[in-house]
């Protein structure tokens, strides 16, 4: 079979082939072109992508101290779990754990507090600071509970954190900061629970603020060493109790103390309203919630 071959019909169908190769190039530029112009954001400049320098830790630290300055704890809280999200697994994200539980039971979120007290206890269970996270959880499960007379499903897990806490170190003497107790009806369910036939056996010794701030409480555990607790002072204010004893026959005391957060009142609290506590004789022991520093990396305004 023979086959005809007309050359001026293929150079026609080489030009047409050439021009719809060059259409078909310049269609996806047009087409691009026009959902270009279809883009409300693509006039102007053009959006480009940048990559933010990290805050560094100290500074995010800082911020949640600022807040936790100004009584805004859940924005606290936010800073100091920012810590975790952007530096995870270092040393800075384990203590922004525990200050983020810290600025949960601050602001009365005591439902949050206990779930940041678990997460850092089951992420840093080693930690010197577990037992404190485990304290905080605790306390937040007895502040959840109005009425004695109501369900006591809070104040049975608290119960059960406070054992975890003694069978975990030996105990001899425990100083509560802020039980906002303002009487002793306040902390009857903690004697019931707590005192000669539960956990804890020994002497509670409690000095009432209010329901809204301050109180402290020195409890002290039957123990073969320890002798004659007894109260020989109190301020007015619920920030300060002194328990003396008897230690190996030796006299010592304790001072437990709950500082104001202001520098102004902090500063008169330690130079005049503390002073009448450490008056008498023996070892004297004062500890507490200080509302200081000790490092330069935890103040706010250096």
């Amino acid at each position: 079979m023979s086959v005809m071959h007309n050359p001026i019909r293929s150079r026609r169908f080489a030009r047409g082939a050439r021009f719809a190769a060059l259409v078909a190039m310049l269609a996806p530029v047009a087409a691009c072109s026009t959902l270009d112009s279809l883009n409300p954001f693509s006039k102007g400049e053009k959006y480009e992508t940048k990559l933010l320098p990290d805050e560094q830790p100290d500074q995010i630290y800082d911020q949640g101290l600022a807040r936790l300055s100004k009584k805004d704890a859940e924005g606290a809280a936010k800073k100091f779990n920012d810590l975790e999200k952007q530096y995870p697994f270092s040393q800075q994200a384990r203590k922004g754990q525990l200050m983020a539980t810290y600025a949960y039971y601050q602001g009365g979120k005591y439902d949050d507090a206990i779930s940041s007290a678990n997460r850092y206890v089951s992420l840093y269970p080693s930690s010197p600071d577990a037992p404190y996270a485990m304290y905080l959880a605790a306390m937040s499960y007895y502040n959840q509970v109005p009425d004695i007379t109501r369900d006591q499903e809070r104040s049975e897990k608290g119960l059960q954190l406070f054992q975890q806490l003694r069978s975990k170190r030996s105990l001899d003497i425990i100083l509560l900061q802020e039980t906002h107790s303002a009487d002793d009806a306040a902390v009857q369910h903690w004697h019931d629970e707590v005192g000669v036939d539960a956990a804890w056996r020994g002497h509670q010794f409690w000095h009432h603020g209010s329901s809204a701030s301050c109180g402290v409480a020195v409890l002290i555990r039957d123990v073969a060493h320890i002798t004659e607790p007894r109260v020989t002072y109190q301020d007015a204010a619920g920030r300060i109790l002194r328990v003396d004893f008897k230690y190996a026959g030796k006299d010592m005391a304790v001072v437990n103390v709950y500082a104001p957060c202001e520098a102004d009142r902090r500063a008169a609290f330690f130079s005049t309203a503390l002073q009448p506590a450490m008056a008498g004789g023996g070892l004297v022991l004062v500890a507490g919630d200080f509302n200081c520093i000790l490092r330069g990396a935890d103040m706010i305004n250096p």
